[in-house]
């Protein structure tokens, strides 16, 4: 069985330099197309009844610039992204997996809390990250990006994740209610939670906890597209990324199981497992806490 050690580091580092590269670059192109757009008369359609769910033109738009620009440079390369999966494109060893407006539901109703996310994964394994960020700071927004073995950045600047041993009090934090349902938590979790809040958008938290700004970020069942990006983002800031295996908590590296060796397109596109993200001393007091309630 080929590590997952191995397997990357047979990869070129100026393939991943490039890959890192361009990841930045069509982020901005996409964060430039929803700035024009937020804020405006939007189309909006909605994926299931109900209007949930929702799909505006913003969405359609920069998910075009973004499988343009790809498909223009790596023509070999898979795509898969939210709004318009190609399963047939799955069978290569690259996959770029994009969500090109995370947080629709913020963006149509004016919140300025979203983002376009952008990962690349060998065989699985996810090795670049760009996420564009709305900022106050700068009209443009900021791409927050890593490359494995790489670092993280802001920009240019670097970045890291929190370094406290428990969550501070003032901290914000996400822990979804999913996870009140589903696990029960040790009473070494008491007072320890920090601020919580629903954010609404995965990408937007998991680039808030690489930046040091969050402590945590829990993640109830998430796809493919809502973490590919910001996983590696956050190890690269020296963060930790646990999942939930039926078992038990596991240092997430893959989003196939380490030994298998297929890539089946099935299985890359139905990926839920729960996920923590953090620093490792609150990765280890929080997957040490939460128990598996028992249905009775």
């Amino acid at each position: 069985m080929v590590s997952v050690k191995s397997k990357i580091q047979g990869l070129d580092p100026q393939l991943l330099l490039s890959l890192e590269r361009h990841a930045v670059s069509i982020a901005k192109e996409s964060g430039e197309i929803l700035i024009q757009y937020f804020q405006s008369d939007l189309e909006v359609t909605y994926k299931n009844h109900g209007e949930k769910n929702p799909v505006s033109n913003a969405d359609l738009a920069a998910e075009t610039l973004i499988v343009t620009r790809i498909k223009n440079t790596f023509k070999d390369h898979g795509i898969l992204s939210e709004e318009t999966p190609e399963p047939d494109s799955l069978n290569q060893d690259f996959i770029w997996v994009v969500d090109p407006l995370d947080g629709t539901t913020n963006f149509i109703n004016g919140l300025p809390i979203f983002a376009s996310s952008i990962g690349v994964i060998y065989q699985g394994i996810p090795v670049v990250g760009a996420i564009f960020l709305p900022s106050p700071k700068n009209s443009k927004g900021t791409v927050v990006h890593a490359k494995i073995g790489g670092g993280a950045f802001a920009d240019d600047n670097p970045i890291s994740v929190s370094n406290n041993a428990v969550p501070h009090p003032n901290s914000v934090n996400v822990l979804p209610r999913s996870f009140m349902r589903q696990y029960e938590l040790g009473k070494e979790l008491d007072g320890k939670l920090g601020g919580l809040r629903k954010i609404g958008s995965m990408a937007y938290e998991l680039a808030s906890v690489a930046s040091g700004f969050m402590d945590y970020a829990g993640f109830y069942r998430p796809h493919i597209w809502d973490v590919a990006a910001g996983s590696i983002i956050v190890s690269e800031a020296g963060g930790n990324i646990m999942a939930k295996s039926s078992k038990s908590w596991e240092p997430f590296v893959s989003f196939n199981k380490t030994n298998d060796q297929t890539r089946s397109n099935s299985k890359l596109i139905s990926w839920r497992h729960n996920m923590l993200a953090s620093n490792a001393a609150i990765t280890k007091l929080f997957t040490n806490n939460f128990h598996d309630r028992i249905s009775i």
